[in-house]
């Protein structure tokens, strides 16, 4: 569904001139783990451009033609970031970003003349220039890092949707619906629990379980295994 844009973007978009700028602001996602989510603020400016409680750094990037229609074809966007040593051992390190959501925000700014702080008075929420992609390419060159965004190819997911494993565990750990998110290990612990990580099946969930299984505490009885033990023959089934 399409959105309205407010009067006082109409009102800036249809000026002849003006001396504030139409810049490009990224968010993009650098972690997806509902735990450690972590996102990255870009704009296309040589100053800070502030936005609510979340300051955009600025950036050199360059930003292809937004498409405006498809025939058919999966719309596709590039984004270019001039290269550092930094950037490019993150990408290696993180699969260059793959799938990972990037939203971009054309956003009219006007110019503290106290602070020199570049701001936005437009409310994030619901705004209506904004644009959503995620990461389907990343190439890495000695002066440039290129993205490709686009949207999800949905013909790619798994069908049916879940695959339920018997030995297996598909809850992301401590995420949304492991049982463990509420729970963090602390200096005091025994050295063998610092290792505060699990492999997924039901015998580690069962030892994360006993550790926490003792006096004097809340946790619920039994276990909230994301598997399925008594699926019966095989090792898997579709739902």
């Amino acid at each position: 569904m399409s959105k309205n844009l407010t009067a006082t973007l109409i009102q800036q978009k249809n000026k002849i001139d003006t001396r504030n700028p139409w810049l490009v602001a990224l968010d993009i996602v650098t972690n997806k783990d509902p735990v450690n989510f972590q996102e990255e603020y870009l704009v296309n400016n040589n100053e800070p451009l502030v936005w609510g409680n979340t300051t955009y750094e600025p950036a050199p990037f360059k930003l292809g033609t937004l498409p405006a229609k498809s025939s058919g074809e999966l719309p596709t966007i590039d984004i270019s970031l001039f290269n550092t040593l930094e950037l490019a051992q993150f990408l290696n390190a993180h699969d260059g970003l793959i799938d990972h959501p990037v939203s971009i925000y054309l956003v009219y700014a006007t110019q503290d003349i106290t602070s020199g702080v570049w701001s936005i008075a437009e409310d994030k929420v619901d705004y209506p220039l904004k644009h959503s992609y995620v990461i389907t390419e990343c190439t890495i060159t000695r002066d440039v890092v290129k993205f490709k965004l686009g949207v999800p190819n949905y013909l790619k997911r798994p069908f049916p949707a879940r695959l339920f494993h018997k030995d297996f565990c598909d809850f992301m750990y401590k995420g949304e619906y492991c049982w463990m998110r509420n729970h963090q290990y602390d200096e005091n612990d025994p050295e063998e629990v610092k290792l505060d990580v699990c492999n997924h099946t039901y015998e580690d969930c069962k030892r994360h379980y006993k550790f926490f299984d003792m006096e004097n505490t809340n946790w619920k009885v039994g276990i909230d295994y994301g598997g399925f033990p008594n699926i019966g023959r095989g090792s898997y089934v579709y739902r």
